[in-house]
């Protein structure tokens, strides 16, 4: 009899502890219904717990939800701090069970203020510009709105296996937005519960549905006749099949999934009777964590989950949640080199600004835009400008003389060009000239590029180009027939060089060629005209063939490549032949 007694007086002292405390949540230091905050702000959050029984806060687990598919759960967690990196809106949900089970459930709303799109934030040239050119940033900004969307089901982009070798499945649906502190008060409110899946043995699995305050129920049980979720394919190497969508309800279509098993040899969509009675879940809370797990009991036979859900009844949803974002113009702020004071005009709930730049450097330079919203939260938006110095390219880089150069302006925002070749007062205003190096000697030659950009802007540039100038040697011949037979009818004096004519080599010469008597028949003062040649007439005079002979020549030469030859150097003798 007194072991009866302590019984009855435990589970009275059970009910009376565990039934008298209640929850609440606040923001702290300062608590309101719902908190406006900025995105990356700590939050601080703690339990609020009256009781008149006993309450062992250490001993008690404290599971917080944060709307972000993100949760703490720790025994004694009272107070926790938070941040949020994305703008929007999130419900937050308290469950604490105490040491006895019992559940108590608490929620607010945060708003994490938005941030414009920033989509007419721009700069008025996407190209190049010239260094001290100015330009114009904008920015339009409008008003940013935001609202609730209710998901009731988990879609997976890659369906999940299912599968003995697996680990169980066990995922939760998570809902805030049910007017709070709503149960499952009238079972048809709970309109279904569904999976959409294909498997190959349907008695292999085993279905439980667990609701916020712990209570669980099996919606199909491992069975023993066999058939087929969907179109599933046995091979899983091969690919995964196609699913069907399976569902509890109140007003079910069919027994349930193993009793009409006996008889499918694939169980057909549509509504089904689940194993334990779905009034099993009535004085469920809706808002919090809805698991549904599945178990494969063989090795033999799998399949896929490809998502699944519950339905309720959505007049149990609180109003449509909703809030927007103003932002004022007056905190406006504009930061890089060279800004000057933005001009901001409103249109309506938008409103645009714009500013001058002038940034004085080469390459990138980065500029800021930031303006507060309602909350008191700074959004920015960032752009470049590029600052690029003219530039330009040649072809080919150098070489012997005489060389054409083609060169190619590279400067996008170059309107009108001047270029110093550095050779012969060389110059030229088209975008992409050509020039001709005639080097007397090997050197290296400084090219200028100087531009402007359409507004005036000037800007200049310099390259190297070297060039070299051939190799002065000459070859002399002793013999020629001027005939007139076309061969061998004039003497040259060749450049050792090849492809290369007299004046290319060099840039002075006097070639004096002489009878045995000593007397003047030809000669030659530059190197053009001993280009031509003797054509074995005096003086070139085309009248009359000089007699076959011994004739005798003194040369001096002055080189391109510097060499210089003197005429006591340089003597030799053709042998004329007719």
């Amino acid at each position: 009899m007194k072991k009866i007694l302590s019984s009855i007086v435990l589970v009275l002292f059970y009910v009376i502890s565990s039934a008298q405390f209640s929850l609440d949540l606040e923001f702290v230091p300062t608590n309101t219904s719902v908190l406006n905050t900025c995105a990356n702000t700590d939050i601080k959050m703690r339990a609020v717990i009256t009781n008149s029984g006993i309450f062992d806060s250490s001993k008690a687990l404290f599971t917080w939800y944060f709307g972000d598919d993100s949760q703490q759960s720790e025994l004694g967690l009272e107070q926790v701090t938070y941040s949020y990196a994305k703008s929007g809106g999130y419900y937050v949900l308290l469950k604490v069970v105490d040491e006895f089970g019992t559940i108590r459930f608490a929620r607010k709303k945060i708003q994490i203020g938005m941030k414009p799109k920033f989509l007419e934030t721009s700069v008025n040239t996407d190209k190049p510009i010239c260094k001290s050119d100015r330009v114009i940033l904008s920015a339009k900004i409008n008003s940013a709105n935001w609202e609730y969307k209710f998901n009731n089901q988990i879609i997976f982009t890659t369906p999940y296996q299912i599968a003995d070798n697996y680990p169980q499945y066990a995922r939760s649906i998570t809902f805030y937005s049910f007017t709070e502190n709503t149960t499952i008060n009238d079972i048809n409110d709970l309109e279904k519960i569904f999976i959409k899946a294909e498997h190959s043995a349907s008695s292999n699995l085993q279905i439980k549905l667990k609701c916020p305050n712990n209570t669980e129920i099996i919606l199909k049980d491992f069975g023993v006749s066999d058939s087929k979720l969907g179109i599933p394919i046995l091979d899983p190497t091969v690919g995964i099949g196609t699913a069907y969508e399976y569902a509890w309800t109140t007003n079910p279509t069919f027994g349930t999934l193993n009793a009409e098993a006996a008889s499918k040899t694939t169980l057909p969509e549509g509504n089904y009777t689940s194993e334990q009675n779905l009034t099993n879940l009535l004085g469920c809370p809706l808002n919090g964590e809805w698991i549904l797990s599945i178990t494969d009991n063989k090795s033999t036979n799998n399949g896929y989950l490809f998502a699944w859900g519950l339905n309720f009844n959505p007049l149990l949803q609180e109003p449509d949640w909703a809030f927007s974002n103003t932002f004022n113009k007056n905190t406006v702020s504009w930061s890089g080199e060279g800004i000057g004071l933005p001009t901001n005009l409103s249109e309506g709930n938008s409103f645009t600004s714009t500013v001058f730049a002038t940034p004085s450097d080469y390459g990138a330079t980065l500029y800021t835009f930031a303006v507060n919203n309602d909350f008191g939260c700074v959004c920015d938006t960032s752009m470049n400008v590029i600052v690029a110095q003219p530039n330009f390219s040649f072809e080919p880089e150098g070489g012997e003389a005489p060389i054409e150069i083609t060169f190619t302006n590279s400067t996008d925002w170059a309107k009108t060009f001047e270029w110093l070749f550095g050779y012969d007062n060389g110059f030229s205003s088209d975008e992409n000239p050509v020039f001709t190096y005639k080097a007397e000697r090997d050197t290296s030659y400084k090219i200028l590029l100087t531009t402007y950009s359409e507004s005036g802007c000037k800007d200049t540039i310099s390259q190297k180009i070297f060039i070299t100038v051939p190799n002065s040697d000459i070859d002399l011949p002793n013999v020629f027939t001027p005939n007139g037979d076309g061969n061998n009818d004039v003497w040259h004096i060749k450049p050792k060089a090849q492809n290369k004519e007299l004046q290319d080599v060099l840039s002075e010469i006097d070639c004096r060629i002489f009878n045995r008597d000593g007397r003047l028949v030809c000669r030659f003062k530059t190197p053009e005209e001993a280009q031509k040649g003797w054509d074995g007439t005096t003086h070139n005079n085309g009248n009359g063939f000089v007699s076959d002979g011994i004739y005798f020549y003194t040369i001096k030469t002055k080189g391109k490549d510097g060499k210089e030859l003197s005429e006591e150097f340089q003597r030799g003798f053709i042998h004329v032949f007719k």
